[in-house]
């Protein structure tokens, strides 16, 4: 198994590496274009505000290698801020453009629940080991070399990712009374709002799902 990871500065490199060493996975961590290009899973991280992730991937041309990694039909991953970067565009600090792989929008989660004409959340950010159920109907084979791990996963966000289509959602969560999307995916492109690497032997398991492929 191996995984390449975009190091760009950002994210929980070290746990997310650790994490894929202990699964027996070979990492490779690179801001190099032509790496990521030659990659057969591509790991995109990020903690933090979008705007400024978005700007260190520019400052680093990877946005542009990103994309074309998409465009040759290979799997990735981005998990956290690397999920919320893979939408069209972010609220957070006035707006930034994504990566535009999966469309939709990223708000904030008080506005999230006034859309749905729910009660705001007491407490925020959502920082709490919360349930995942998949979509028992997705097509995953893509993706996973095993569906439907649900169980509990560790959250640490304030914003939501909004597919523009349901068919995008591949499993969803709820924090205060408030489901929203936690996992989205395009083809062979996922991104998981949660942390697989803080999450125990189920993140574990999906990171290992990850790198086996079907």
């Amino acid at each position: 198994m191996k995984a390449v990871i975009v190091d760009y500065g950002v994210g929980n490199i070290r746990s997310l590496t650790n994490a894929l060493e202990h699964i027996g996975c070979d990492v490779e961590l690179t801001r190099d274009p032509a790496r990521i290009l030659a990659a057969d899973r591509l790991i995109l991280p990020g903690v933090g505000s979008f705007p400024y992730c978005m700007a260190k991937l520019q400052e680093y041309g990877l946005d542009k290698a990103i994309k074309a990694y998409v465009s040759q039909d290979k799997p990735l991953l981005g998990i956290c801020v690397g999920m919320q970067m893979l939408f069209d565009l972010g609220e957070e600090h006035g707006g930034a453009k994504g990566l535009g792989i999966i469309p939709g929008r990223v708000i904030h989660f008080s506005r999230y629940a006034e859309e749905q004409q729910l009660a705001v959340p007491a407490r925020l950010p959502h920082i709490d080991w919360s349930a995942v159920e998949w979509r028992p109907d997705a097509d995953t084979s893509q993706l996973f070399a095993t569906n439907a791990l649900n169980g509990f996963y560790y959250f640490v966000h304030s914003f939501v990712c909004v597919p523009d289509h349901a068919d995008h959602v591949l499993a969803t969560t709820t924090y205060a009374g408030i489901n929203y999307c936690a996992m989205a995916f395009k083809g062979k492109v996922c991104g998981v709002q949660f942390h697989p690497e803080k999450s125990g032997v189920l993140g574990l398991l999906l990171l290992k799902s990850f790198v086996d492929g079907a």
